[in-house]
């Protein structure tokens, strides 16, 4: 803006004392010159802002991709994880099998799977409530998890009054 300012005020000054010009030319030279810088002027403006409103664009846009990645990974956990006791949902067993006994290199060892029965469930169920009988299987899958020792071992329900073990290598 200054060299602007400037380069237009040099112009206005010696333009019209230019003895090989007229004045009418001179006026008009110096309009159409300060045409120019004003468009110049104008035009960087313009880009600066344009670089601008890109610059939040791209920040709102880096938010929101962030934003969108946290909720597919909630969504994620959502899809393999049972919502009463918090543990692996059968999903996340059947891919875990899968791996296990398909391309897993520490399976070579063997793996281990131990199937737990909760006697006389549907009685306790029955007689004590639904809400009774969620508070149980919250209970054992706490005890389930507290007894699982190594960090590849997976504990998951397999069905609504059972959970499961697994116990790779």
């Amino acid at each position: 803006m200054a060299i602007a300012g400037l380069a237009l005020g040099l112009y206005l000054v010696f333009q019209p004392q230019n003895p090989a010009i007229e004045h009418g030319s001179a006026a008009a030279g110096m309009l159409f010159f300060a045409r120019g810088i004003f468009a110049t002027v104008a035009a960087r403006r313009i880009m600066t802002i344009l670089a601008q409103k890109t610059f939040l664009f791209e920040l709102r846009d880096r938010r929101r991709v962030a934003e969108l990645a946290k909720a597919n990974q909630r969504l994620e956990l959502l899809a393999r994880t049972d919502p009463l006791t918090g543990l692996a949902n059968r999903r996340r067993m059947t891919e875990t099998l899968s791996r296990i006994w398909g391309s897993d290199k520490r399976c070579l060892d063997g793996a281990a799977m131990l199937m737990c029965d909760i006697d006389h469930f549907k009685k306790l169920n029955d007689h004590l409530g639904h809400a009774e009988g969620d508070r149980c299987l919250v209970e054992v899958a706490r005890i389930i998890l507290e007894n699982v020792r190594r960090d590849h071992d997976h504990v998951a329900p397999t069905a609504a009054k059972s959970s499961s073990c697994f116990c790779p290598g």
